[in-house]
């Protein structure tokens, strides 16, 4: 069974055990935090793959590493995913878990590719103008491209706004051919 496979399996499981769409928001948030744990760190995901290590000594790490965001039926539910050898999986899970519940309350994804770091405030304010644009709730991911020179590059489902000032010297380029 392919990765992706395994991730729809266990993401329908998952949003099966939420009552509501509060529910599943608040469950987005403690497996992103999760999942973020073992994207982020190699000794947490060589430490849940080992044979050598028991159930109950994952068990425990497990929840160490939640602390206080303890949740007892996602708590269960990370158990499942150890039982099975399927905790590796559980970032490609949250990603689809991400997917769909952000389609339910109807926040589209988008990537923010800008020269230089953002304020967040500065941030707030280009998300807000691209709210408006497309008429969708966003979240953004941002990341600093070095090659923009200046400005930036905007994804969003499958469109892009390119404000960059790499972008409008090419488009300038192109047009100065056209003409020549």
């Amino acid at each position: 069974m392919i990765i992706h496979e395994i991730a729809l399996r266990y993401t329908k499981a998952l949003k099966n055990l939420c009552k509501d769409k509060e529910e599943r928001s608040q469950r987005l948030n403690s497996l992103e935090y999760v999942s973020n744990l073992l994207e982020n760190d190699s000794k947490v995901v060589k430490f849940f793959a080992s044979p050598e290590i028991t159930f109950a000594q994952k068990k425990n790490l497990l929840e160490k590493m939640i602390g206080d965001k303890k949740d007892p039926l996602l708590l269960s539910y990370f158990f499942l995913l150890l039982k099975r050898n399927r905790f590796k999986f559980l970032p490609e899970i949250y990603r689809e878990f991400r997917k769909e519940i952000y389609a339910e309350l109807g926040i589209s994804e988008g990537f923010l590719f800008t020269a230089a770091p953002q304020d967040t405030e500065t941030k707030q304010k280009l998300i807000d103008k691209l709210q408006k644009l497309y008429g969708v709730q966003l979240k953004l991911k941002d990341s600093v491209d070095p090659e923009l020179i200046g400005g930036g590059v905007a994804m969003i489902a499958n469109r892009r706004l390119d404000f960059s000032i790499k972008g409008k010297l090419q488009r300038l380029k192109k047009d100065l051919l056209k003409h020549s």
